[in-house]
């Protein structure tokens, strides 16, 4: 009878070795995704910044001046990547060609 219990004995001992095995690995695992997640957080933070897009619609009577001043403004900005400027006939045209109709 004791020779059953021992088999038990080392039966259950080896799946506890075993059940140990695999929650350390997963919970290696598991921080080690949570460190690259934390390493890359300011690459992806930056990555969703610059992907914001601004339109400026300006009016009519606006001046070419004061268009020009704007533009070389928000270009010498630090938290401008990049500006363009777009005339109201390339708009229209750009407009047109996405559509297919001349409106």
């Amino acid at each position: 009878m004791s020779s059953s219990f021992e088999k038990f004995q080392k039966r259950r001992l080896i799946s506890s070795y075993f059940s140990v095995v695999i929650s350390i690995a997963l919970v290696l695992f598991l921080l080690g995704l949570l460190g690259l997640l934390v390493l890359n957080t300011k690459k992806i933070a930056d990555h969703f910044k610059e992907q914001i897009a601004l339109t400026i619609y300006l009016k009519d009577t606006a001046k070419e001046v004061e268009i020009t001043q704007l533009n070389k403004s928000l270009a010498l900005a630090e938290y401008t990547k990049s500006t363009t400027y777009v005339t109201k006939e390339e708009a229209a045209e750009a407009h047109s060609k996405e559509i297919g109709e001349d409106f």
